[in-house]
């Protein structure tokens, strides 16, 4: 089961002192940059448009890592980029001293989901849970 809670932007985030992390990044630096990246769980035709349209650019992934919040982790202490979702960008600038990149292409919306076992969706207390979660990540998201 799941539910869209909305629609977010690919960012890309790098060390702070990072020699490629300033916002006139092009195109050409993208692809020659080297990359901290999820490990791929599906074929790439079953992903988001935005995530189908960052594959098709081949960017170099040099380490792959299991979860979306390993990423920031890595690229805090190496020269490594991450592609990540900008309702993240605040808290990784804030907490982790993250640069902030924008994209130097145009890329389609990515949708944000909440995803739940169907054998939950009549539970009491993950309904409660998920209507608090849903709440709380749309207002982190505006914010």
């Amino acid at each position: 089961m799941n539910r869209k809670l909305f629609d977010d932007r690919l960012i890309l985030v790098a060390r702070r002192d990072h020699p490629l992390a300033t916002a006139h990044m092009t195109l050409k630096d993208l692809q020659e940059a080297e990359f901290v990246a999820l490990h791929r769980r599906r074929d790439s035709e079953h992903l988001p448009r935005a995530l189908r349209e960052i594959h098709n650019l081949q960017l170099h992934d040099i380490v792959r890592v299991s979860e979306l919040l390993e990423i920031p982790t890595v690229v805090a202490s190496t020269d490594l980029l991450g592609l990540m979702p900008s309702s993240i960008g605040a808290f990784l600038e804030k907490r982790m001293g993250l640069r902030i990149i924008p994209m130097p292409v145009d890329l389609p919306l990515l949708p944000i989901y909440l995803i739940w076992h169907e054998s939950r969706s009549r539970d009491s207390g993950h309904r409660w849970l998920r209507e608090i979660v849903m709440k709380e990540v749309r207002r982190l998201a505006r914010a």
